[in-house]
């Protein structure tokens, strides 16, 4: 049996969206932190002076959606402790054209054969980072992002749940007293 509209309760179901705005909002917060961490982590690694041997602006085609995300990928040649190394770097990927414009200035002004200051795992110096040095590229592709997403989603689920309240509260109000109830006309004997 299809619900009617004069039947829907419209304070439980802003209720349980602004839950799942808030949940939304948590598992964007824990990403951009894991997101932080990783930089953190990757800038306290080792830096090393490595020649660009490849930089260039690439998309790849998402199918469920049918749109494209672009990101930076760099490959490098450096030497730690006196052995030849290859690595290579890839932005977070982005779809927006602000961005994009960016990635593309990032990779003319990294041209092959520049050298370009890397990080490097010293654990496994074949793994390498630009922690740092792509800043103008991380800014809307990063943890930045995921904390922004989380600060929305909070928001909209905080005005949910002032709407939950206040429907909720005005149902009981015209429950208890027939003389506010809206769209209801009764006649009264005078």
């Amino acid at each position: 049996m299809p619900i009617q509209p004069s039947k829907m309760n419209w304070s439980r179901l802003l209720f349980v969206a602004a839950g799942m705005a808030f949940i939304f909002a948590g598992v964007s917060e824990l990403d951009g932190r894991s997101k932080e961490q990783r930089f953190q982590t990757e800038s306290g690694w080792p830096t090393v002076d490595a020649r660009i041997q490849a930089c260039f602006v690439s998309a790849y085609h998402r199918q469920q959606s049918g749109s494209y995300r672009f990101y930076v990928y760099c490959s490098y040649a450096y030497t730690v402790n006196g052995v030849a190394f290859k690595g290579s770097t890839q932005t977070p990927s982005s779809f927006s054209n602000d961005v994009v414009a960016k990635m593309n200035l990032w990779v003319k002004q990294h041209p092959k054969g520049q050298m370009q200051t890397i990080h490097y795992n010293p654990a496994d110096p074949a793994r390498v980072s630009l922690a740092g040095a792509d800043r103008e590229l991380r800014v809307y592709t990063s943890a930045e992002w995921a904390y922004r997403t989380a600060r929305m989603m909070a928001m909209i689920g905080l005005g949910m749940l002032i709407a939950s309240v206040i429907l909720g509260k005005m149902k009981e109000w015209t429950a208890s007293d027939p003389d506010t109830n809206v769209g209801t006309i009764t006649p009264r004997p005078l």
